[in-house]
Protein backbone atom coordinates (compact mmCIF):
# COMPACT_ATOMS: atom_id res chain seq x y z
CA UNK A 1 0.00 0.00 0.00
CA UNK A 2 1.47 3.29 -1.05
CA UNK A 3 1.30 6.32 1.32
CA UNK A 4 0.86 9.73 -0.15
CA UNK A 5 3.31 11.67 2.01
CA UNK A 6 2.56 14.97 0.37
CA UNK A 7 -1.13 14.60 1.08
CA UNK A 8 -0.48 13.64 4.69
CA UNK A 9 1.73 16.67 5.28
CA UNK A 10 -0.78 18.89 3.61
CA UNK A 11 -3.53 17.64 5.94
CA UNK A 12 -1.29 18.12 9.01
CA UNK A 13 -0.46 21.68 8.05
CA UNK A 14 -4.15 22.43 7.71
CA UNK A 15 -4.61 21.70 11.50
CA UNK A 16 -1.35 22.80 13.22
CA UNK A 17 -2.90 24.53 16.22
CA UNK A 18 -4.38 21.35 17.73
CA UNK A 19 -1.09 19.44 17.82
CA UNK A 20 0.91 22.46 18.97
CA UNK A 21 -1.47 23.18 21.82
CA UNK A 22 -1.41 19.56 22.91
CA UNK A 23 2.38 19.58 22.93
CA UNK A 24 2.56 22.83 24.85
CA UNK A 25 0.02 21.55 27.35
CA UNK A 26 1.97 18.33 27.87
CA UNK A 27 5.21 20.24 28.37
CA UNK A 28 3.48 22.60 30.83
CA UNK A 29 2.18 19.66 32.86
CA UNK A 30 5.61 18.07 33.00
CA UNK A 31 7.24 21.39 33.83
CA UNK A 32 4.78 22.11 36.65
CA UNK A 33 5.23 18.64 38.10
CA UNK A 34 9.00 19.00 37.90
CA UNK A 35 9.28 22.52 39.39
CA UNK A 36 6.27 22.91 41.71
CA UNK A 37 6.94 20.08 44.14
CA UNK A 38 10.15 19.81 46.10
CA UNK A 39 11.54 18.24 49.28
CA UNK A 40 13.39 20.13 52.03
CA UNK A 41 15.98 18.08 53.93
CA UNK A 42 15.73 17.85 57.70
CA UNK A 43 18.84 19.97 58.30
CA UNK A 44 17.74 22.72 55.90
CA UNK A 45 15.21 25.49 55.47
CA UNK A 46 14.03 26.51 52.02
CA UNK A 47 13.68 30.18 51.13
CA UNK A 48 10.96 30.67 48.52
CA UNK A 49 11.26 33.71 46.26
CA UNK A 50 8.60 35.08 43.94
CA UNK A 51 10.18 37.01 41.09
CA UNK A 52 13.28 37.37 43.27
CA UNK A 53 11.45 38.60 46.40
CA UNK A 54 11.31 36.51 49.57
CA UNK A 55 7.74 35.43 50.29
CA UNK A 56 8.08 32.56 52.79
CA UNK A 57 10.42 30.09 54.47
CA UNK A 58 9.63 26.39 54.26
CA UNK A 59 10.50 23.94 57.04
CA UNK A 60 11.83 20.41 56.32
CA UNK A 61 9.43 18.14 54.47
CA UNK A 62 7.42 17.97 51.23
CA UNK A 63 6.49 21.42 49.90
CA UNK A 64 4.78 23.15 46.98
CA UNK A 65 5.58 26.33 45.07
CA UNK A 66 4.56 28.00 41.87
CA UNK A 67 6.50 26.88 38.80
CA UNK A 68 9.78 28.49 37.82
CA UNK A 69 10.38 31.32 36.96
CA UNK A 70 7.44 32.57 39.01
CA UNK A 71 8.77 31.12 42.25
CA UNK A 72 12.15 29.73 43.06
CA UNK A 73 13.39 27.91 46.21
CA UNK A 74 16.89 28.02 47.69
CA UNK A 75 17.92 25.63 50.46
CA UNK A 76 20.00 26.87 53.39
CA UNK A 77 21.60 24.50 55.91
CA UNK A 78 20.48 25.81 59.33
CA UNK A 79 21.63 22.99 61.62
CA UNK A 80 24.95 22.12 59.99
CA UNK A 81 27.93 23.43 61.96
CA UNK A 82 30.39 25.31 59.78
CA UNK A 83 33.89 26.39 60.76
CA UNK A 84 36.32 29.03 59.66
CA UNK A 85 40.06 28.98 60.32
CA UNK A 86 41.88 32.20 61.12
CA UNK A 87 45.67 32.43 60.92
CA UNK A 88 46.16 29.12 59.14
CA UNK A 89 44.73 26.85 56.45
CA UNK A 90 44.60 23.17 57.35
CA UNK A 91 43.72 22.19 53.78
CA UNK A 92 47.12 23.37 52.50
CA UNK A 93 50.37 21.68 53.64
CA UNK A 94 53.65 23.53 53.12
CA UNK A 95 57.07 22.11 52.22
CA UNK A 96 57.78 21.29 55.90
CA UNK A 97 54.68 19.15 56.17
CA UNK A 98 52.90 21.73 58.33
CA UNK A 99 49.64 23.61 57.88
CA UNK A 100 49.93 26.80 55.88
CA UNK A 101 50.27 29.90 58.06
CA UNK A 102 48.64 33.17 57.05
CA UNK A 103 50.74 35.92 58.69
CA UNK A 104 48.43 38.86 58.05
CA UNK A 105 45.64 37.02 59.88
CA UNK A 106 47.43 35.72 62.98
CA UNK A 107 49.75 38.62 63.86
CA UNK A 108 48.12 40.55 66.73
CA UNK A 109 49.20 43.14 69.30
CA UNK A 110 48.63 42.43 72.99
CA UNK A 111 47.81 44.93 75.69
CA UNK A 112 51.43 45.04 76.87
CA UNK A 113 52.61 45.93 73.31
CA UNK A 114 53.92 42.48 72.40
CA UNK A 115 53.30 40.74 69.09
CA UNK A 116 51.69 37.31 69.25
CA UNK A 117 50.94 34.82 66.48
CA UNK A 118 47.47 33.53 67.31
CA UNK A 119 45.58 30.84 65.37
CA UNK A 120 41.97 30.07 66.18
CA UNK A 121 38.82 28.41 64.86
CA UNK A 122 35.26 29.74 64.83
CA UNK A 123 32.29 27.36 64.74
CA UNK A 124 28.96 28.80 63.60
CA UNK A 125 25.74 28.08 61.74
CA UNK A 126 23.07 29.92 59.79
CA UNK A 127 20.31 30.47 62.34
CA UNK A 128 18.04 32.58 60.09
CA UNK A 129 17.86 31.31 56.50
CA UNK A 130 16.40 34.45 54.79
CA UNK A 131 18.85 36.81 56.49
CA UNK A 132 21.76 34.49 55.77
CA UNK A 133 20.75 34.40 52.11
CA UNK A 134 19.91 38.05 51.46
CA UNK A 135 21.70 40.35 53.95
CA UNK A 136 25.27 39.82 52.74
CA UNK A 137 26.72 38.54 49.52
CA UNK A 138 29.33 36.31 51.26
CA UNK A 139 28.23 35.60 54.86
CA UNK A 140 30.96 33.00 55.48
CA UNK A 141 33.67 35.51 54.61
CA UNK A 142 31.91 38.08 56.79
CA UNK A 143 32.11 35.70 59.78
CA UNK A 144 35.86 35.32 59.23
CA UNK A 145 36.50 39.06 58.95
CA UNK A 146 34.39 39.85 62.00
CA UNK A 147 36.14 37.09 63.93
CA UNK A 148 39.52 38.66 63.20
CA UNK A 149 38.29 42.06 64.36
CA UNK A 150 36.73 40.68 67.54
CA UNK A 151 39.84 38.67 68.44
CA UNK A 152 42.15 41.66 67.88
CA UNK A 153 40.02 43.79 70.20
CA UNK A 154 40.01 41.13 72.92
CA UNK A 155 43.74 40.36 72.62
CA UNK A 156 44.47 44.09 72.84
CA UNK A 157 42.98 44.06 76.33
CA UNK A 158 45.16 41.24 77.67
CA UNK A 159 48.86 40.69 78.29
CA UNK A 160 51.01 38.33 76.28
CA UNK A 161 51.12 35.84 79.18
CA UNK A 162 47.31 35.79 79.29
CA UNK A 163 47.11 34.99 75.58
CA UNK A 164 49.85 32.35 75.63
CA UNK A 165 49.13 30.64 78.94
CA UNK A 166 46.69 31.36 81.74
CA UNK A 167 44.02 33.53 80.10
CA UNK A 168 43.08 31.43 77.08
CA UNK A 169 39.67 30.37 78.38
CA UNK A 170 38.69 33.92 79.26
CA UNK A 171 39.86 35.18 75.85
CA UNK A 172 37.78 32.53 74.08
CA UNK A 173 34.67 33.49 76.03
CA UNK A 174 35.15 37.23 75.51
CA UNK A 175 35.85 36.90 71.77
CA UNK A 176 32.85 34.60 71.27
CA UNK A 177 30.55 37.08 73.01
CA UNK A 178 31.94 40.05 71.08
CA UNK A 179 31.75 38.22 67.74
CA UNK A 180 28.10 37.35 68.34
CA UNK A 181 27.37 41.00 69.14
CA UNK A 182 29.01 42.09 65.87
CA UNK A 183 27.04 39.49 63.89
CA UNK A 184 23.81 40.66 65.54
CA UNK A 185 24.65 44.25 64.63
CA UNK A 186 25.00 43.34 60.95
CA UNK A 187 21.93 41.09 61.35
CA UNK A 188 22.77 38.45 58.75
CA UNK A 189 21.49 35.43 60.67
CA UNK A 190 24.76 33.98 62.00
CA UNK A 191 24.85 32.05 65.28
CA UNK A 192 28.32 31.73 66.84
CA UNK A 193 28.75 28.39 68.60
CA UNK A 194 32.36 28.47 69.78
CA UNK A 195 35.72 30.17 69.43
CA UNK A 196 38.70 27.88 70.02
CA UNK A 197 42.29 29.07 70.33
CA UNK A 198 44.69 26.69 68.60
CA UNK A 199 48.19 28.10 68.96
CA UNK A 200 49.70 31.23 70.45
CA UNK A 201 53.41 31.95 70.28
CA UNK A 202 55.73 34.91 69.80
CA UNK A 203 57.35 35.72 66.44
CA UNK A 204 60.10 33.34 65.37
CA UNK A 205 62.76 36.02 65.99
CA UNK A 206 62.15 35.96 69.76
CA UNK A 207 60.89 32.40 70.09
CA UNK A 208 64.11 31.10 71.69
CA UNK A 209 64.09 33.85 74.35
CA UNK A 210 60.43 33.19 75.02
CA UNK A 211 61.14 29.50 75.55
CA UNK A 212 63.92 30.38 78.00
CA UNK A 213 61.50 32.53 79.96
CA UNK A 214 58.94 29.73 79.99
CA UNK A 215 61.55 27.24 81.16
CA UNK A 216 62.53 29.59 83.97
CA UNK A 217 58.89 29.98 84.97
CA UNK A 218 58.40 26.22 84.95
CA UNK A 219 61.52 25.74 87.07
CA UNK A 220 60.32 28.40 89.49
CA UNK A 221 56.90 26.79 89.66
CA UNK A 222 58.52 23.41 90.30
CA UNK A 223 60.51 24.84 93.21
CA UNK A 224 57.39 26.49 94.57
CA UNK A 225 55.59 23.15 94.39
CA UNK A 226 58.44 21.42 96.24
CA UNK A 227 58.43 24.13 98.91
CA UNK A 228 54.67 23.90 99.28
CA UNK A 229 54.96 20.13 99.60
CA UNK A 230 57.58 20.52 102.34
CA UNK A 231 55.38 23.10 104.02
CA UNK A 232 52.36 20.83 103.83
CA UNK A 233 54.43 18.06 105.41
CA UNK A 234 56.15 20.04 108.15
CA UNK A 235 53.34 22.37 109.24
CA UNK A 236 50.89 19.61 110.28
CA UNK A 237 53.73 17.76 112.00
CA UNK A 238 54.82 20.90 113.86
CA UNK A 239 51.23 21.60 114.84
CA UNK A 240 50.92 18.04 116.14
CA UNK A 241 54.13 18.38 118.13
CA UNK A 242 53.02 21.73 119.54
CA UNK A 243 49.67 20.26 120.50
CA UNK A 244 51.42 17.33 122.18
CA UNK A 245 53.64 19.71 124.14
CA UNK A 246 50.60 21.69 125.24
CA UNK A 247 48.78 18.51 126.26
CA UNK A 248 51.82 17.30 128.20
CA UNK A 249 52.10 20.70 129.89
CA UNK A 250 48.45 20.65 130.84
CA UNK A 251 48.84 17.14 132.21
CA UNK A 252 51.96 18.11 134.18
CA UNK A 253 50.18 21.18 135.55
CA UNK A 254 47.19 19.11 136.63
CA UNK A 255 49.48 16.55 138.30
CA UNK A 256 51.45 19.25 140.10
CA UNK A 257 48.25 20.92 141.26
CA UNK A 258 46.93 17.62 142.58
CA UNK A 259 50.25 16.91 144.33
CA UNK A 260 50.26 20.38 145.86
CA UNK A 261 46.68 20.02 147.02
CA UNK A 262 47.49 16.61 148.52
CA UNK A 263 50.61 17.94 150.25
CA UNK A 264 48.61 20.85 151.62
CA UNK A 265 45.88 18.53 152.87
CA UNK A 266 48.45 16.27 154.54
CA UNK A 267 50.17 19.26 156.10
CA UNK A 268 46.88 20.56 157.46
CA UNK A 269 46.05 17.09 158.79
CA UNK A 270 49.44 16.79 160.53
CA UNK A 271 49.15 20.33 161.83
CA UNK A 272 45.75 19.56 163.34
CA UNK A 273 47.17 16.51 165.11
CA UNK A 274 50.21 18.51 166.20
CA UNK A 275 47.96 21.22 167.62
CA UNK A 276 46.08 18.64 169.64
CA UNK A 277 49.20 16.76 170.92
CA UNK A 278 52.45 18.55 170.11
CA UNK A 279 54.87 16.29 172.03
CA UNK A 280 53.41 13.07 170.78
CA UNK A 281 53.27 14.33 167.23
CA UNK A 282 56.92 15.45 167.32
CA UNK A 283 58.04 12.03 168.56
CA UNK A 284 55.99 10.26 165.92
CA UNK A 285 57.35 12.45 163.15
CA UNK A 286 60.90 11.95 164.41
CA UNK A 287 60.46 8.19 164.43
CA UNK A 288 58.94 8.23 160.94
CA UNK A 289 61.85 10.29 159.65
CA UNK A 290 64.42 7.95 161.24
CA UNK A 291 62.52 5.00 159.79
CA UNK A 292 62.72 6.50 156.34
CA UNK A 293 66.44 7.19 156.71
CA UNK A 294 67.30 3.71 158.03
CA UNK A 295 64.88 1.83 155.84
CA UNK A 296 66.31 -1.47 154.61
CA UNK A 297 69.16 -1.55 157.17
CA UNK A 298 69.75 -3.68 160.26
CA UNK A 299 69.00 -1.55 163.34
CA UNK A 300 69.46 -1.84 167.13
CA UNK A 301 67.43 0.31 169.50
CA UNK A 302 68.85 1.25 172.94
CA UNK A 303 66.29 2.73 175.31
CA UNK A 304 68.39 2.39 178.49
CA UNK A 305 69.04 6.08 178.56
CA UNK A 306 65.62 7.04 179.74
CA UNK A 307 63.70 9.14 177.34
CA UNK A 308 66.49 9.10 174.77
CA UNK A 309 66.34 6.38 172.10
CA UNK A 310 69.47 5.42 170.28
CA UNK A 311 69.42 3.70 166.86
CA UNK A 312 72.53 1.87 165.83
CA UNK A 313 73.25 0.98 162.21
CA UNK A 314 74.71 -2.55 162.31
CA UNK A 315 76.55 -1.80 159.06
CA UNK A 316 78.88 0.35 161.13
CA UNK A 317 78.15 3.60 159.32
CA UNK A 318 76.83 5.48 162.31
CA UNK A 319 74.06 5.92 164.78
CA UNK A 320 71.00 8.17 165.20
CA UNK A 321 69.29 9.55 168.28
Amino acid sequence: MDIDVDAYVERFMERPSRYVLRGILALAVVWCFWTCWFVVDRDENSVVKRFGEHVRTVEPGFAFKLPYPIEDATEVAVTKVARVEVGFDSSVIDANGEELEIPHEHEMLTGDTNIVHLDFIVQYRAADAPKWLFRLREPDEAVKLLAQGAMRLVVGGHTFDDVATSGRTQIQEESEKLLQELCDKFDFGAKILAVQLQDAHPPNAVLAAFQDVNNAKEEGQKKISVAEGYQNERVPKARGEAKQIVEDSLGYRAARIQDAVGDADRFLSVYEKYRQAPELTRDRMRLEAIGDILAGKNQLIDNTGGNVLKFFDTTGKGSKQ
